[in-house]
């Protein structure tokens, strides 16, 4: 059966999110990926070429799941409690990308810091997605003002980044610190942040 480009990718991810990518030869990566150099050769040109693209499918993958998370015209408060169980977050991830989250975020940071110290022009790539991002972020809690459900004397920029902060943060904890309950402490962590943001309409439950 044919290894097609995206199951190579998918491969890659996982390998080097593991491996010091300066320190692996092209014949063990294929080794590790099961394909023969061959294969990889019919996609990529080389071995950086596989590294970037590699990483681009990557961060396409959290592109779109960031913009299929944010939703216009739905209660925040149920579309923000969803952000902060980390354990479903991270699993949804795992599902489309066919890696163990929370056990390799740690590493995943490191390959995303470490694509940019070496190929420094995929920076504005992920400058993008992070504005993006963001900006959809800046619009839930601005229509949420409007709605009357937060309060309207809060910055909505501030709000979109204290909230990506955390979940950015809890990922990288839940993935170092074994037992962690990432949805249990998330909902603690979410029932603080929305009494805080609340208007004062809006009746706690």
């Amino acid at each position: 059966m044919k290894v097609t480009k995206e199951q190579i990718l998918q491969k890659a991810i996982s390998f080097f999110s593991s491996h010091d990518y300066d320190r692996s030869s092209l014949n063990e990566i294929a080794g590790a990926l099961n394909i023969t150099k061959g294969g990889i050769y019919h996609y990529f040109e080389s071995k950086d070429d596989l590294f970037k693209e590699s990483v681009s499918y990557l961060l396409d993958i959290v592109d779109q799941q960031a913009s299929d998370s944010i939703e216009l015209g739905i209660p925040l408060k149920k579309l923000l409690k969803s952000f902060f169980l980390l354990d479903d977050v991270a699993g949804l991830y795992s599902q489309m990308t066919g890696l163990d989250i929370l056990g390799d975020y740690s590493d995943i940071v490191y390959l995303l810091f470490s694509v940019l110290k070496k190929f420094p022009e995929m920076r504005s790539k992920q400058e993008r997605i992070y504005a993006r991002y963001m900006m959809g972020m800046e619009m839930l809690f601005r229509d949420a003002q409007k709605r009357g459900e937060i309060r309207r004397d809060l910055d909505p920029e501030g709000l979109a980044f204290e909230l990506t902060a955390f979940v950015e943060g809890g990922m990288l904890i839940s993935s170092v610190s074994s037992g962690l309950d990432g949805n249990r402490l998330g909902t603690k962590v979410f029932d603080n942040f929305w009494k805080r943001i609340q208007s004062d309409s809006d009746d706690p439950e």
